[in-house]
């Protein structure tokens, strides 16, 4: 069997380092004209064969993608941002492994940076896939650059936009279905920042679509994990009453505050109350029980939101307005009270 040349043969033959050959390939820029030459025509002789991607980027023929973070939730929970910290390792995995096989390689930065710098500086990137972006105010630098973009994923009311969303308001009548299906005719719903953030007014609107006003008792407190346990203290005499056997929460970390601290109060889950969460954090499989949530599938829609960027890159029909609907994960936090 005829054995494949590699790039040391080619290095050995040109006279120069397997480095100066995979810089011909992949920086011909960095590499004198002589060399290149003498590099070339060494790989003529011994039917050298680079992968694509290098053959291409000897070619110049390689781009760059904007990953652009609105980083809101330094703004809004800075303290409680480390749990997050999965929403970049998924997303960011599977962008990755979209690009992997392309000329792209992926860049990542943040509105704060982009409003330092000239926004013709967009120019300078082949694609935008905007993260967690959602008011026109900061879309519109993006959308004014030219640069082909997609926005993802808390953009349910911007129809006029390339963009791949997670239906915030279908997650929060999940929520709510999966309460009033298990017998529970009243719930206790813990939220905050509805006025500020766009997600969780969306979440609440989808609660409602199930549950009237009058069968739900708002505490619209503090996000985080401290932030629940503040509001699992202000629900503790509804609680203890009977009169609410359970509780919906607009994200797991504020849920888990509420978890502990209802514990802590004597309080069984989901005996004396069910609890639901949203998002399907990872480590929420490490409470004494899963808890039941709604899971975003952040990283696979991303992934989507990649491959449609990749799309408009080359020309093809998009399909604007793609809607991403997240699933239940009943868990074992919502007592069955049919």
């Amino acid at each position: 069997m005829k054995k494949k040349v590699d790039r040391d043969k080619v290095a050995r033959l040109a006279g120069v380092s397997s480095a100066t050959v995979s810089r011909v390939f992949n920086h011909p820029e960095k590499v004198s004209r002589e060399k290149r030459e003498t590099v070339l025509e060494a790989a003529e002789k011994l039917n050298y064969k680079p992968n694509l991607n290098a053959a291409i980027l000897a070619k110049g023929i390689h781009g760059r993608i904007l990953l652009l973070d609105n980083n809101k939730l330094l703004k809004y929970d800075r303290s409680n941002s480390y749990y997050y910290s999965w929403l970049y390792v998924d997303l960011l995995n599977q962008i990755r492994d979209v690009l992997k096989n392309t000329m792209y390689e992926l860049i990542i930065s943040n509105l704060e940076d982009l409003r330092t710098q000239e926004s013709k500086d967009l120019k300078d990137f082949d694609g935008i896939i905007c993260f967690d972006i959602d008011t026109m105010e900061d879309l519109d630098p993006v959308i004014k650059s030219g640069v082909p973009y997609v926005f993802g994923h808390h953009v349910r009311d911007m129809p006029l936009v390339e963009r791949i969303y997670t239906d915030n308001y279908y997650g929060g009548y999940l929520q709510a279905r999966f309460l009033k299906e298990t017998g529970h005719e009243r719930s206790i719903y813990i939220t905050g920042l509805m006025d500020q953030l766009n997600a969780h007014k969306e979440r609440f609107d989808g609660f409602r679509e199930v549950y009237t006003d009058k069968n739900i008792h708002v505490i619209n407190g503090i996000i985080g994990k401290d932030g629940g346990c503040a509001s699992a203290l202000s629900a503790l005499d509804l609680i203890r009453s009977g009169e609410y056997r359970s509780i919906a929460v607009v994200n797991d970390l504020t849920a888990i505050g509420v978890y502990f601290e209802l514990m802590n109060k004597g309080i069984r889950i989901p005996e004396d109350v069910s609890l639901i969460g949203y998002d399907n954090l990872p480590f929420t499989n490490l409470l004494p029980r899963r808890l039941s949530t709604i899971d975003i599938k952040i990283g696979q829609l991303y992934r989507q939101a990649a491959e449609q960027l990749l799309n408009i890159i080359e020309g093809k029909r998009s399909d604007l307005n793609r809607s991403y609907k997240p699933d239940l994960v009943r868990g074992r936090t919502v007592a069955d009270r049919t």
